[in-house]
Formats: C-alpha cells, structure tokens, sequence
C-alpha cells in the first residue's frame, strides 16, 4: 500500500489509515501548550497508532516516554544524516 503524505501545516494534524493509523502533527503554528492539550494530543500518543510530530521541541512536556527522536541534516541536494535515538 501507498500513502502519499501531505504536510499538515494548515491542518496541524493530518491521519493516514492503514495497517497501523499514522498521525501527522506540524507544531509549528501552534501557540500554547493548552492549544496542543486541545488537539487531543495526548489521547494520540496514548492511541494503537504512530503519532509523527514536526517542531516536537514545542511540545517537549507532552511527550511520551517511549519517544523516539528523528534528526534529519540537510538540504537541498546535500546528502542527508538521519539520527534515531531515545532521549533519557
């Protein structure tokens, strides 16, 4: 199966349904935490799906503990560097 994935930047979250639902949160024209409370976000990262978040560094107290952080370095034609790793 193929989703094609949008940016969410107007929508703030975006759901792709398949094997496993994935949740697409851009953060970055959010204002508050409460703003993000609302959204639900908690309710998703406590959810049987994958929330991905954009700008994860705004709402770094509702995070789960289980989080795992995406770096990606690069633009344009570089050569990217992806890092995973488990904050704590």
């Amino acid at each position: 199966m193929v989703v094609h994935a949008t940016s969410p930047t107007f929508v703030l979250i975006n759901e792709y349904r398949g094997r496993v639902p994935v949740h697409h949160v851009d953060a970055y024209r959010t204002g508050s935490l409460a703003e993000l409370q609302d959204l639900g976000l908690p309710e998703l990262f406590a959810g049987d799906g994958v929330t991905v978040v954009e700008w994860a560094d705004k709402l770094r107290p509702l995070l789960p503990p289980d989080v795992i952080e995406v770096t990606i370095e690069g633009v344009g034609d570089e050569p990217r560097r992806i890092t995973l790793r488990r904050p704590g």
